[in-house]
Formats: C-alpha cells, sequence, structure tokens
C-alpha cells in the first residue's frame, strides 16, 4: 500500500510540475510582445476643393488599429499646387491653381494612399471696359465735418472743422 501511495504521490506531483510549466507557456503566448504589422492604409477625405491660400487637414487611418508601427510619411507630388506638412493629421496648404494628388506611406510595409487636391485661384476682378463710366460733369461735391476734442486747462472744448 505504501508503494502505490508513494507511486500516487510521484505521479501527481510530476503532473503538477508539468501542467505548472504548460501553463507558463500558455502565459508567455498571451503576453507575446511581437510586432503587429501594417496590413493598410487610407485616408480621409480623399479629395479637396481649396482656394489658393486655403488651410485643410487629412488623416490616415491605419489598420489594424493595433498596429505597432503607426508612423506615416507625408508627399505632394506638386507642390507648386499644394505643401503638405505632417503633423497630427496632415496639413495641406494651396499654393498655387491646379491639382495635386497627396500621398501617405507607412514607415512598416510602405502600404500607400492618394488624395486628390484641386486648387482654384481667387478671382479677381480687373477693371473691364464693361463697367460704367463716372458721368462726364465731374464728381459731386461732399463735404466732411470732422470733430476734435481738446483738452485744455479750461476744461473740454469741441473745435469742428468744415471740409470741401
Amino acid at each position: 500500500m505504501k508503494k502505490l501511495f508513494w507511486g500516487t504521490l510521484v505521479v501527481l506531483v510530476l503532473m503538477l510540475a508539468f501542467g505548472g510549466i504548460a501553463a507558463a507557456d500558455n502565459d508567455d503566448d498571451e503576453n507575446n510582445d511581437s510586432p503587429v504589422p501594417v496590413s493598410e492604409v487610407t485616408i480621409t477625405p480623399e479629395s479637396l476643393e481649396m482656394l489658393v491660400g486655403e488651410v485643410k487637414y487629412l488623416t490616415a487611418q491605419i489598420s489594424p488599429a493595433s498596429a505597432t508601427n503607426q508612423n506615416v510619411e507625408w508627399d505632394s507630388n506638386n507642390k507648386n499646387v499644394a505643401t503638405v506638412e505632417a503633423s497630427s493629421d496632415a496639413q495641406v496648404t494651396a499654393v498655387g491653381a491646379g491639382t495635386a494628388v497627396i500621398t501617405v506611406t507607412t514607415e512598416d510595409g510602405s502600404h500607400t494612399a492618394t488624395a486628390t487636391v484641386r486648387v482654384e485661384a481667387l478671382e479677381t476682378d480687373p477693371i473691364s471696359e464693361d463697367r460704367p463710366t463716372p458721368p462726364t460733369g465731374g464728381f459731386p461735391t461732399f463735404h466732411l465735418v470732422a470733430g476734435l476734442l481738446a483738452a485744455g486747462s479750461a476744461g473740454l472744448a469741441f473745435k469742428r472743422f468744415y471740409l470741401k
């Protein structure tokens, strides 16, 4: 009977020992620090309509959201039309009329996405011959009254000037 007891005890101790090792291995798998790779990147919005001098923002979304390396690089294919500066989002500045393509590239995997930026120039209205001309007999005369409030030792005085 003593042999059966000691034999069972040895088996139980071995099972617990190996079970503990297996449990420790499982814990290591659950706390695995292996990097999560980027699978895709997208830009929102996918297109912008801008006027020269305007500033708007683009946002890159990396998939999966749990990807380890979230770093991206922004670029414009036509810096005479639109420039891009990286910040938390991409700041796009319209510098000239035309079309530019803004590209975002992930550092992990070199995944890319693009957005189209169309920039229009501000309309200027030069003096044209279609505009009415002022009447020929001269311009009407306007009188301007200007006032001056002066502070002196005797108190405040208001002086009125008439200009023609």
